[in-house]
């Protein structure tokens, strides 16, 4: 494998995308030597990449202990369902105002380009999904409220690969909302995040399940 002229910025994106995919379960120790010799880096761009996203909230920093994955409690599920919930919102009335003088980012069910094709099927929908309510964000133009969601996606990668096994309908689920695209209404959006909450405690009992994280 061809060495990265920027170690950092690769670990760095790699650790991102691994934490939106889900990939690490909650709790899970992050250790700089183990994921170096995974990465096939030098210790000090990983241990960089792993301050940098403790920087920003995505990974917890014990200090003294090294880093890992943020554990989910029922509270924070619920808090971080009612923040996406306003951010997705928040983009659903902002495009509404400027849809007159825009073309829609997509036609309804057109296939995102974001959504990046995975041969695990769990981690092509927790993609799938983060794609889906990218493209609702990104619609309404606003740059501060796309950073602050592409944020917010990363913590809910685990949340995402859990939600599947709790909804059997959850594909569907998915479908309708990218078929409704840039149409999607508000009380959509209610009535999905709404489920969620009102299945938390169910939710955050599959996150400690070790054996969702076998079928990566």
């Amino acid at each position: 494998m061809a060495r990265s002229r920027d170690p950092f910025g690769t670990a760095l994106a790699t650790l991102r995308g691994r934490l939106r995919d889900g990939v690490y379960p909650p709790g899970e120790p992050l250790t700089i030597a183990e994921l170096a010799t995974e990465l096939r880096f030098s210790t000090t761009p990983i241990r960089e990449a792993l301050a940098w996203l403790a920087g920003e909230g995505l990974i917890d920093d014990r200090r003294g202990k090294g880093y890992c994955c943020w554990r989910i409690e029922v509270g924070d599920l619920i808090a971080l369902y009612n923040l996406h919930e306003l951010y997705v919102d928040a983009a659903l009335r902002k495009a509404e105002v400027s849809r007159g003088s825009a073309s829609p980012t997509r036609a309804p069910g057109e296939t995102s380009p974001n959504a990046t094709i995975d041969p695990s099927p769990a981690i092509n929908l927790i993609r799938t999904t983060a794609s889906v309510f990218e493209d609702l964000v990104a619609a309404s133009g606003d740059r501060l409220l796309v950073s602050a969601h592409a944020s917010l996606s990363i913590r809910l990668g685990n949340v995402r690969r859990a939600e599947f096994s709790v909804f059997t309908d959850g594909v569907d689920e998915l479908l309708g909302l990218s078929r409704a695209g840039e149409l999607a209404t508000s009380e959509l959006i209610a009535a999905y995040h709404e489920r969620r909450r009102e299945n938390a405690l169910a939710i955050q009992h599959v996150l400690s399940d070790q054996r969702i994280y076998s079928y990566v």
